[in-house]
């Protein structure tokens, strides 16, 4: 089989990591790729397709599971010598499933993994996932969002309005993240809420911890849940380790980026020189506190610590690796939003609520933080 001969259209709607499985899939089940063939490691993979090591293993993990690839340890990975036979059953749905992604993109860890078990789930009751994705800015049509399809997955800092608009048509929508605006009240949406209020709050304990007492926190998207979380996380810490705005440094901005951790962390430096920490509760803005440092001459983490929120594989690749409060479970909140959706889709009077998805205060300790004073390290605790 020449691997290179195999082409991956770039215009298709669906991730790589699913049209990679979907066309190895079709030459396994056409004859092209032979049962019981090896096939190649995932680093040729990676060159032939030019896709990220993340999207090969998604794309190949997919194969395993369906039974088309067996890995064999310290071999390699290789064409089952007989295809999986799908059971046959009454499949209980059958039907679209639309996943809208606003203003981020499914490379990171936390969103591509959501994206993923979205997909298997979905897959497993018989259902298409169709992937989509909007600029905060870019202006969608809500009818045509709501209509053919089984229901909606909001991702993201979500949309109110559309939010609103999509249930307006009576389409079983549930969205993961946050809405764009603050709303405190109790909105009939199917939510399930990152708790940034706790992660903030846990955030802050730890530095302090370490003797820090100069601490900025970059608090993106100030208007929305998001924004406003992390601003009762912030005031909870002050209000309980007796900090005043001289020791903690709110930073606010309307873009998560690597470049708006850049641009926010030249200010932290040229505006409040005392700072010896930084707290930033997305991981590629963290990326840019790094570059920033780096570009003016600061050592992290002897003159400078930077505390992120773990995204696994993009924390440990940067330099130095980023010191993270432990990682969401992707796979519970893919689960619970599934449930969510198909509650709505098969229960009469079903009741929609809010649910606050619960991190911990585990620390994955790697390179990006260590201790400012070390005599008193509890006096704050």
């Amino acid at each position: 089989m020449d691997w290179k001969s195999i082409r991956i259209e770039q215009g298709d709607s669906l991730p790589y990591y699913m049209q990679l499985a979907r066309e190895i899939r079709r030459l396994i089940l056409t004859g092209r790729i032979p049962l019981g063939e090896r096939i190649p490691v995932s680093r040729e993979l990676m060159k032939i397709f030019k896709f990220s090591s993340t999207t090969v293993e998604k794309g190949i993990g997919i194969l395993v599971e369906e039974g088309f690839l067996v890995r064999r340890p310290r071999i390699g990975t290789f064409v089952a010598e007989t295809l999986p036979v799908k059971p046959r059953r009454q499949r209980k749905h059958s039907g679209k499933v639309k996943v809208l992604f606003t203003d981020i993109f499914p490379y990171g860890d936390f969103w591509f993994q959501i994206l993923f078990e979205l997909e298997r789930g979905l897959s497993e009751l018989g259902c298409e996932l169709v992937f989509l994705r909007r600029e905060n800015s870019a202006v969608i049509d809500p009818k045509e969002l709501a209509s053919d399809c089984l229901g909606v997955v909001m991702c993201g800092t979500n949309s109110l309005r559309l939010a609103r608009e999509v249930q307006a048509y009576k389409t079983p929508l549930v969205l993961i993240g946050g809405l764009d605006h603050d709303v405190s009240h109790e909105f009939g949406l199917d939510l399930l809420m990152h708790d940034d209020a706790e992660t903030c709050y846990c955030g802050i304990k730890h530095l302090l911890a370490l003797g820090h007492r100069g601490i900025a926190v970059l608090a993106p998207c100030v208007d929305s849940q998001f924004g406003s979380c992390q601003r009762v996380g912030i005031e909870k810490a002050m209000r309980e380790f007796g900090l005043t705005e001289k020791e903690i440094h709110i930073i606010e901005c309307e873009s998560i980026s690597v470049e708006s951790g850049e641009e926010l962390t030249r200010e932290v430096v040229s505006t409040y020189p005392d700072t010896t920490a930084i707290f930033v509760i997305d991981a590629p803005m963290a990326a840019g506190c790094l570059r920033a440092a780096a570009q003016l001459g600061i050592s992290v983490p002897q003159e400078l610590s930077v505390l992120t929120v773990d995204s696994r594989w993009f924390c440990s690749i940067v330099n130095p690796a980023l010191t993270a409060l432990a990682a969401y479970d992707e796979t519970q909140i893919a689960r619970h939003a599934l449930e969510k959706l198909f509650g709505q889709i098969n229960t009469p009077g079903y009741h929609k609520c809010v649910t606050r998805l619960q991190r911990g205060n585990k620390i994955i300790f790697r390179n990006s933080v260590h201790a400012f004073r070390r005599s008193d390290p509890q006096s704050f605790l």
